[in-house]
């Protein structure tokens, strides 16, 4: 399937960008979008042009909210904008709920590790850095939802 390979291909370059650099790039997400769109678009005409635009907008809105509450980066949530335009709506909305939960583990994990650190160190009035790069939990929850997607 044409779209999964689109998506692994935005999944691996924006995860390798975001471990070296903290960031994912808007040319990233945009053009993966702009080629989501005209893919469903030329392959399922209008049906597929519509549920390219819904799930782009479903995966802005969903992590736009994580966003707000200074969860997850603008570089994320643009992220699951472009998934969506490629994927569809059935996809981002389950997928939304697996990287959410992976991610909110993850968290958990990377929260006790780094405060235990923390008092160890005995710095304990200084704020503990709590943030990571969690394109690597977008994609592994999008690669599970692959996998039960489309077996």
């Amino acid at each position: 399937m044409v779209s999964i390979s689109i998506l692994a291909t935005t999944l691996l370059i924006a995860t390798i960008i975001d471990l070296r650099t903290w960031k994912i790039p808007n040319w990233l997400t945009l053009s993966a979008a702009i080629i989501g769109i005209t893919h469903n678009g030329m392959m399922y005409g209008f049906d597929g042009l519509f549920t390219s635009l819904l799930g782009m907008v479903i995966g802005f809105a969903i992590f736009f909210c994580f966003y707000l509450m200074k969860a997850y980066g603008a570089g994320d949530v643009k992220l699951m904008a472009a998934i969506g335009a490629i994927m569809g709506v059935p996809f981002i909305l389950y997928s939304s709920i697996m990287i959410v939960l992976i991610g909110g583990l993850v968290s958990i994990v990377v929260l006790i590790v780094r405060h235990r650190q923390h008092r160890r160190s005995g710095t304990e009035k200084k704020e503990v850095n709590t943030a990571f790069p969690f394109s690597l939990w977008i994609t592994v929850g999008s690669v599970l939802t692959v996998w039960q997607m489309y077996p």
